[in-house]
């Protein structure tokens, strides 16, 4: 359709409008065009300025004219934003009625249904349908597979390519990074399981020092060397990357995203105009008299991180401001006193860590099930030492709780009910927990963790010494 309006036999100049989303494949549609064609005298391919009125353009323009003057051209405009630019330019184009066209790019329907004072035509950009999204993502992505998906990835290559919603660009982008693994285990690698070979590459080039390691290995805790933590908090604060701050004066608005308050004298200042704040952390273990209510400004739109672990600034209920933090992240109440989770916590819908760790909650709510985004659930608690082994209680969980696909870490939910029926539909964890578990279990237990092929870590906990698996 496109060619056919280029190449109709219209002799009046005539404008065709290519409107579709960023990423849908213009540029690639006219590209081809462009270079395909050849019944024009002058193919001219121009971005248009942003601002035209900031630029000496007009002695150009006339030149245009000049050039184009007999002639029967195609011209490209790129990325058109604004009809005042076409207005500007139009009379630069000469009309001298032999067939020239004008393609004009953009990504707002309104400007390409303008009238545009000439013969036009609007071409729409479709997105791809699942199946071409599927060939086209199949066509770089397995090139010694004859472009054809492995039966054995199959499942998870529909699964990424439904996420790009048929945006071609989204999909080269995907076919480029995937193409270059080969398993199915390379492709569901993690942002997690990227940062720590980020933290081991630290400590080996002795920028961070493991001060506790696990038996295979890995590093647990991390510190910094004295002099390296100086330079990095002289960085970070003239970057305005991050802000330590010590609690006792008022902190006003600051450009920095992250803060952190690693000392009081027993009270932290309320926090004011903050609303570039995208991670809260709080590393003062000792009584406080303020609450989250009370420091937190509101508007905090941005706070993607609250990590409150240790902290007296929760009590026995999380505060109603927290649910309504809608970009949150991060939640971490590791080892506070709070004792339940509202209802109202589904409406953390971008949440993806949660954090209760030895806190005293003992059952999720209903409303946890509808953090889709979820991919790390971390609930129990140490109860006790004996023989040199720690005892650990679980968190119940509603039947909910296997909608959350996303979930990677499930550590640990206590056995009850058809908990056992739920986690066997849960094939993506890579890390599971749980407690309470009974030798009548291990039959129906077995079944379920022979479907989870991406089962790294799994930990299981009986009631007493006398249950035996």
């Amino acid at each position: 359709m496109l060619m056919g309006w280029l190449i109709n036999g219209e002799k009046k100049q005539t404008i065709v409008s290519v409107v579709g989303m960023g990423g849908s494949g213009k540029t690639t549609l006219v590209a081809n065009t462009f270079t395909q064609e050849t019944e024009f005298h002058q193919s001219i391919k121009q971005e248009v300025p942003g601002n035209l009125h900031a630029m000496s353009y007009r002695e150009l323009l006339e030149m245009l004219t000049n050039f184009l003057l007999s002639k029967r051209y195609l011209v490209v405009l790129d990325d058109v934003w604004d009809i005042t630019l076409w207005e500007n330019i139009r009379l630069s184009f000469p009309d001298e009625q032999i067939g020239s066209r004008i393609i004009l790019k953009t990504r707002r329907e309104d400007i390409a249904s303008c009238s545009f004072g000439v013969e036009s035509h609007v071409y729409p950009i479709q997105l791809l349908q699942r199946d071409e999204a599927m060939e086209f993502f199949s066509k770089k992505a397995f090139p010694t597979y004859l472009n054809i998906c492995p039966p054995e990835l199959e499942p998870l290559a529909w699964e990424l390519v439904e996420k790009c919603n048929g945006l071609p660009l989204a999909i080269v982008a995907l076919r480029g990074l995937m193409s270059s693994k080969k398993s199915s285990v390379e492709w569901r690698v993690t942002p997690e399981a990227v940062a720590e070979l980020y933290i081991m590459e630290l400590v080996s080039r002795s920028m961070l020092q493991a001060v506790r390691r696990n038996e295979t290995g890995r590093p647990r805790a991390c510190k910094m060397h004295d002099l390296m933590r100086e330079l990095a908090l002289s960085e970070s604060e003239s970057e305005n990357f991050a802000t330590v701050y010590n609690g006792k004066e008022v902190m006003k608005e600051m450009g920095a995203r992250r803060l952190s308050i690693q000392t009081t004298d027993g009270e932290i200042k309320p926090l004011t105009d903050m609303s570039h704040l995208r991670s809260f952390l709080v590393f003062v273990t000792n009584r406080i008299s303020s609450s989250v209510s009370e420091i937190l400004p509101s508007g905090l739109k941005l706070l993607r991180i609250l990590d409150l672990e240790r902290s007296r600034l929760i009590t026995k209920l999380l505060p109603d401001e927290v649910v309504y933090l809608f970009n949150l992240r991060y939640l971490n109440l590791r080892k506070t006193p709070i004792k339940e989770l509202p209802k109202s916590i589904g409406r953390l819908h971008n949440l993806q860590t949660l954090d209760i760790r030895d806190s005293n909650i003992k059952a999720l709510p209903r409303g946890i099930t509808k953090l889709l985004n979820l991919r790390h659930l971390i609930m129990y608690r140490y109860t006790g030492v004996h023989m040199g082994f720690r005892y650990i209680e679980g968190t119940k969980g509603p039947s909910g709780i296997c909608k959350l696909k996303n979930l990677q870490v499930l550590a640990c939910v206590e056995l009850e009910g058809n908990v056992i029926r739920l986690v066997r539909n849960m094939t993506q964890l890579t890390k599971l927990g749980i407690t309470n578990v009974k030798e009548r279990d291990e039959i129906d237990l077995c079944a379920s963790f022979q479907k989870m092929e991406l089962l790294q870590d799994l930990f299981l906990m009986v009631p007493d010494e006398e249950e035996c698996l």
